[in-house]
């Protein structure tokens, strides 16, 4: 992995900011007599993480990834709520910021460290040889045996005049074949 020591540091950053949130929300759990405070920040920024994940992986297998992405900011932005409420009383600006930044911070960290996972992800799937900008068009496997090829074959036409024959013997209305006008099969 190429980004090991990206990914390591981006890590160690959201733990702390993780860490820093989630001393705050327990204490905001604790002094507003909530069972379990430990809980509140557990559920709430690793709310943050959990989802920031379902987005990613969504985005790496093609899904849509809006609806996580989504909530992750408004986990995110309740996370910030509880932590600057907790420290509101001190009529502090700094303060508030200074608690309400940590859950920001673990977000934007970590949805760096999944962007560049996606990153890897894509590199390592694409062909060595192929440049990003380049697109590689597959070869048609034109050996395929269906029953409109082997109707070309037989007929001695290419399978491109084959599917022109068989649109032109539709009619777009009723969609329902009509007589044959095209000339008759060649012999072999």
């Amino acid at each position: 992995m190429t980004t090991r020591p990206l990914a390591v540091t981006l890590g160690l950053l959201s733990a702390c900011a993780f860490l820093v949130s989630a001393g705050a929300l327990t204490e905001f759990a604790s002094c507003h007599k909530m069972a379990f405070p430990w809980l509140f920040p557990a559920m709430l920024d690793g709310g943050i993480l959990g989802l920031s994940y379902a987005a990613y992986r969504a985005s790496v297998t093609g899904r849509g990834h809006v609806t996580y992405s989504g909530l992750v900011a408004a986990f995110t932005a309740v996370s910030v709520t509880f932590n600057v409420s907790h420290v509101w009383h001190m009529r502090d600006t700094m303060t508030s910021v200074a608690h309400g930044t940590p859950p920001v911070i673990l977000w934007v960290l970590f949805e760096v460290l999944l962007s560049e996972l996606r990153h890897d992800s894509v590199t390592r799937r694409s062909p060595k040889h192929v440049t990003r900008d380049t697109t590689v068009s597959p070869k048609r496997d034109t050996t395929a045996s269906t029953p409109v090829t082997q109707l070309a074959k037989e007929t001695g036409v290419s399978v491109r005049t084959m599917y022109r024959r068989m649109a032109k013997s539709v009619t777009p209305k009723t969609a329902q074949p009509t007589a044959s006008k095209s000339a008759p099969p060649r012999a072999a």
